[in-house]
């Protein structure tokens, strides 16, 4: 049986995983790999997008879906992670994101505040993601996730934030591995790209003198 101290530790483990998965997630959101992203949910998960209807992740995540997004760059980083265990192998978390998205000038108009306006703009979110992960053979994944805004506001697409956007990190590039010529100036191997796998081992702990 595991001592208290042993418990917080483990906890401390496993906060450290979800936050893996989160962070595995945002990128390949990021690079369009809709395979990875695909990869974070269960068998059977959903999403739900603000107030629409859950649907079926693997359904939803597909190339297709960024090709049709009217999206040409986001960026997505993540803070203020909370998470509620309610068992040893599943938890609540509450994450907000914080997330800039480069428009394009004319598209098919998406869900709001996504419009065709004519011309390139940037529209920074302020948002939350409320999740259920659940602990299985290949390590934590979302049993469920649902996304929803608290803000955003709109700025303009300057020739560096194209830059800096749209150069050094295209879409759809995922960070090449170390050696691999078509890497990105100053970007290292791929690291983090996939969600977490297997988990330390509960059965074995660190017994002191």
């Amino acid at each position: 049986m595991q001592s208290d101290a042993e418990e917080r530790l483990w906890r401390f483990v496993d906060r450290a995983e979800i936050g893996e998965l989160l962070s595995a997630y945002a990128h390949a959101t990021d690079r369009r790999d809709a395979a990875t992203v695909r990869a974070c949910f269960h068998e059977g998960a959903t999403f739900q997008h603000l107030d629409n209807t859950p649907v079926p992740a693997a359904a939803m995540f597909t190339p297709q879906l960024y090709e049709r997004s009217g999206l040409l760059v986001t960026g997505h980083y993540l803070t203020n992670m909370l998470v509620e265990f309610d068992g040893p192998d599943c938890a609540s978390c509450q994450t907000s994101v914080m997330a800039y998205h480069l428009v394009a000038a004319n598209f098919s108009d998406s869900a709001p505040p996504f419009v065709s306006r004519g011309e390139e703009y940037g529209v920074v979110i302020g948002a939350r993601y409320f999740d259920r992960v659940e602990r299985g053979p290949a390590g934590w994944r979302f049993r469920s996730r649902a996304l929803t805004f608290d803000w955003s506001y709109e700025v303009e697409a300057s020739p560096l934030s194209k830059a800096m956007f749209g150069v050094l990190n295209p879409p759809g590039r995922r960070i090449a591995e170390q050696g691999d010529a078509t890497a990105p100036p100053g970007r290292g191997p791929t690291v983090g790209l996939s969600p977490p796998t297997g988990g330390l081992d509960r059965s074995s702990t660190v017994q002191g003198d």
